[in-house]
């Protein structure tokens, strides 16, 4: 009978400290994704980007996502949190990219 090693309590450390931190990043990647302030007040209906794109229509939307890919690019060596703006920057690239599919 093969019997299951217990954890050691620097391993049980190293694994909750791995948990926690895949959480908080997991936890930004949402913020970057689908902040709360984007989303449709009662949990119904088009987010923010959604209706941004009804409004303007698919050419007045690609020029959005092409100005807002370039101003969180640009945002990165003027604010304190570089990485989140780069993430915002990806994202809104990676919307660009599938508007123009």
């Amino acid at each position: 009978m093969d019997a299951k090693r217990k954890e050691t309590p620097r391993e049980a450390q190293a694994r909750q400290a791995a948990e926690i931190a895949a959480a908080q990043e997991a936890e930004k990647e949402q913020s970057v994704i689908s902040p709360p302030h984007y989303m449709p007040f009662d949990g119904e209906g088009p987010e923010c980007l959604d209706a941004i794109r009804a409004a303007l229509g698919h050419e007045g939307y690609v020029a959005y996502l092409r100005g807002s890919v370039m101003a969180y690019t640009w945002r990165t060596t003027r604010k304190d949190d570089a990485p989140k703006d780069a993430r915002k920057a990806a994202f809104m690239q990676a919307r660009l990219v599938e508007e123009l599919s």
